[in-house]
């Protein structure tokens, strides 16, 4: 081969490669936009129909979407639909594009799925008036467990994590829950130092009917929270948690097993954000309604934020418990 032939094949190399590339970005756009354009059909703050919140006779489930915790902001997160979109605060965090799509699909025809953000409390809570937007961490995840509280005082239902792979309708869980009468809780991981269990009552997933007497006590319990210097958000999370755990031993609510839920399995042991991110196979209960994935340590941990920018097709393709449970599910 001479150096012509030779500089043919160099330049004809380089341009499959250029094609190649945009053909798999615009493959990638297709997908994103897909999701993006699923999120904002649910998606409150888009919506202009506020006024009738509460005519349906089917349950309210309520996933917010937040890309922000202690540490990380919800401003230039980690993954972006566009260049354009790198100043945006639409949710960045492409797998949950597939969780809250396995919620969709599963809860569709039994609940009225509502997607919510930090802006739709003061359009959907009477009296809200607090922009959670300008607001800094940790006291906007103090004021955003209150405004979700109040919001299901309000108009009852159950909400759902985002990063929640659903299996099944939550409508059996949720109907039997509800039908004691009282608030409920899901068991999550315990992140604070004021419990020694690993597994713990937590408001990541909550439910009741509206004008719930425990859920209204929650509340000022929450308020009188928000009227101290927590400045940490873990003494925050502890007190609370704390108060809901004391609740739920007094059997005045009620508190859904975390092997419901994916995050315990069926042996009753915690379930690591690792094991997930592994292969390996999880023995999960078979009444298991989903699998739950503690996104903000997925995003906080410098050795699994990898699986964060991954595309939605990506995570599909990863050899990992939650690509395999998506798989299945999204």
């Amino acid at each position: 081969m001479n150096i012509k032939q030779y500089i043919i094949f160099f330049v004809v190399s380089i341009l499959l490669s250029y094609i190649y590339k945009k053909i798999l970005k615009d493959e990638n756009t297709r997908t994103s936009d897909y999701y993006y354009n699923m999120v904002n059909q649910y998606l409150l703050t888009n919506n202009s129909d506020f006024p009738h919140l509460g005519s349906n006779n089917k349950p309210y489930l309520w996933i917010h979407l937040h890309n922000d915790n202690a540490i990380i902001p919800n401003i230039n997160q980690r993954s972006w639909l566009s260049f354009y979109s790198r100043n945006s605060k639409d949710l960045n965090i492409p797998y949950q594009y597939l969780t809250i799509k396995s919620i969709v699909n599963k809860c569709g025809n039994d609940f009225n799925i509502c997607l919510i953000d930090d802006e739709s409390f003061k359009k959907i809570l009477p009296g809200w008036s607090i922009n959670l937007e300008d607001t800094a961490n940790p006291i906007k995840t103090h004021l955003r467990v209150l405004a979700i509280s109040n919001l299901l005082n309000i108009y009852g239902g159950l909400l759902v994590p985002s990063s929640f792979i659903c299996f099944k309708s939550l409508k059996p869980l949720y109907d039997e829950n509800i039908g004691y009468n009282k608030m409920f809780v899901g068991e999550f991981c315990n992140r604070t130092s004021g419990l020694s269990s690993d597994l713990v009552a937590s408001p990541e997933l909550m439910g009741c009917s509206p004008n719930n007497n425990e859920m209204s006590k929650f509340i000022k319990y929450l308020e009188i929270l928000n009227s101290k210097d927590f400045v940490a958000e873990m003494d925050f999370l502890g007190k609370s948690n704390k108060w809901l755990q004391d609740k739920c031993l007094n059997n005045e609510i009620n508190l859904i097993n975390g092997s419901l839920l994916g995050t315990k399995n069926s042996n009753e042991k915690l379930i690591f954000v690792d094991e997930l991110i592994n292969s390996s196979f999880i023995d999960l209960d078979d009444n298991a309604f989903g699998l739950y994935i503690p996104w903000n340590e997925l995003i906080n941990r410098t050795k699994l934020e990898w699986f964060s920018r991954l595309s939605p097709e990506q995570v599909l393709k990863s050899d990992t418990v939650i690509g395999k449970y998506l798989l299945i599910n999204s």
